[in-house]
């Protein structure tokens, strides 16, 4: 088997034993919400959804995340040197890569 072959078929075996790792996020929103506080466990049988309900909350989220995002780059855009709409674009990026 050539090198190229091998590392194919490597890959392949890492991501089967990442998948039979993870833990579904239905059997998750099944057994969490029992030692969580009622808002957390509301947010995760609502994004463990599907439909209207998960979408509206996958916005709220997504703004949430937005407002954070906004409010820690203007905090450190000085020190980093960036303002304007570089530091807007950040905080876009870090409230998408966060959701």
């Amino acid at each position: 088997m050539d090198l190229a072959a091998q590392r194919l078929r490597d890959s392949d075996d890492t991501v089967a034993a990442i998948a039979r790792t993870m833990i579904p996020v239905n059997r998750v929103v099944v057994e969490i919400p029992a030692r969580l506080d009622p808002e957390s466990a509301e947010w995760l049988r609502v994004l463990g959804g599907a439909g209207p309900r998960r979408e509206a909350a996958q916005a709220r989220l997504h703004g949430m995340l937005l407002r954070i995002a906004q409010r820690e780059t203007r905090r450190r855009g000085p020190r980093l040197l960036i303002a304007g709409p570089e530091l807007e674009d950040l905080a876009y990026q870090a409230a998408a890569d966060a959701r």
